[in-house]
């Protein structure tokens, strides 16, 4: 098989592929707000597009001639394009969920580490000083 043009306007570069993964991860943020679990629709997505992205390279025509044209930078460029918005989004999810879990023991009155019903200012399960809601 010979390749006549160039790879490099065959392929997308990282600034394209880092917008359609911001994109996608905005998305998926955005289904969280509804419910956490649907932002673990994308998972499978994310996974196909890395497996399409490492097969391209195990290609014998097409593979070595990624490398050779676009260098190393490219190709672990293209896999940050597409992961490092999936990464931030995740600990983003993760870190709102933790909020809305101490904001939600706060109000009821439960410890903010073990969930332990407290009305004193010191969990007696583990030890975890509590603040308690104002009220009035």
């Amino acid at each position: 098989m010979f390749v006549l043009a160039e790879i490099s306007d065959k392929i997308p570069s990282n600034l394209s592929t880092l917008l359609v993964s911001v994109i996608l991860t905005a998305v998926a943020l955005g289904l969280a707000r509804l419910r956490w679990w649907i932002a673990l629709l994308a998972v499978p997505i994310f996974l196909f597009w890395n497996w399409v992205q490492y097969s391209d390279l195990q290609e014998s025509g097409f593979g070595p001639r990624i490398w050779k044209e676009m260098g190393t930078a490219y190709v672990v460029g293209q896999f940050v394009a597409i992961n490092a918005p999936a990464a931030v989004g995740a600990w983003i999810v993760s870190r709102c969920q933790c909020a809305k879990q101490q904001r939600r023991r706060q109000t009821e009155g439960l410890c903010p580490r073990c969930a332990y019903p407290v009305a004193a200012e010191q969990c007696p399960e583990c030890g975890a000083s509590v603040r308690h809601p104002r009220t009035g």
